[in-house]
This record gives C-alpha cells, sequence and structure tokens, in this order.
C-alpha cells in the first residue's frame, strides 16, 4: 500500500469531520465509541480511536492523529486519527450511512 492510497481515504474522512464532529456532539454515546480504541476498530477497522484527547494525541500518539484537526467536544479537544488506508474505506462508508452523513459516493475519492 502506497501513501497516495492513504492520501485519498485521509482526503475522504476529512471531508466528514465536521459532521462527524457535530454528531458527537449530538449523542455522548456516539463520542464514546469514537474514543474508544475497541469501539474504533470495530466500526472502522482502526488500530486507534478515531478522536484522541488533545493532550495525548499531541504527546505520545503524535505520529497517528492530524495536528491541525481539533474538535472541541463537551468540554475537552480531541484530534482525529490520521491512520487511514484503503480497507477502511467501506467501514468508514458504512459508518457515515447508518448515520446519513454521506453526502459524496466514495468512488469519488478513491479514483475508480
Amino acid at each position: 500500500m502506497d501513501n497516495t492510497e492513504q492520501i485519498k481515504i485521509g482526503s475522504f474522512v476529512r471531508t466528514h469531520l465536521g459532521k462527524i464532529s457535530d454528531l458527537a456532539k449530538a449523542d455522548i454515546r456516539i463520542l464514546n465509541n469514537l474514543t474508544d480504541k475497541d469501539s474504533s476498530k470495530i466500526i472502522f477497522n482502526l488500530d486507534y480511536p478515531f478522536f484522541e484527547l488533545e493532550q495525548v494525541a499531541r504527546t505520545e500518539m503524535r505520529r497517528r492523529y492530524w495536528q491541525n484537526e481539533c474538535f472541541s467536544i463537551f468540554g475537552h479537544d480531541y484530534l482525529v486519527c490520521n491512520h487511514w488506508f484503503e480497507r477502511h474505506f467501506e467501514p468508514f462508508n458504512d459508518f457515515l450511512r447508518m448515520y446519513g452523513l454521506d453526502t459524496k459516493p466514495v468512488e469519488d475519492f478513491r479514483g475508480d
């Protein structure tokens, strides 16, 4: 897998971050799932939590989180996982569909 695939899925994820942040702000259970490593593995097949507390993500997990994407949710600041690959397209797209957030077909970002 090369960096171009990671950039494509990363771009796809980034286009939806505001909506996912709004979703987490509306329901703490969704936030809890997105900050939990095991839940993020089940939902997205990620090896890291989707959201990580900023102070943790900026230190020990620095390489795994976008440093310029910070979301304030329920009084805490969170960074978003940047460790996305081709295998994450379908689970991410399924999550978007489940919450009615899909606005662009995944093929637009994959180059299919």
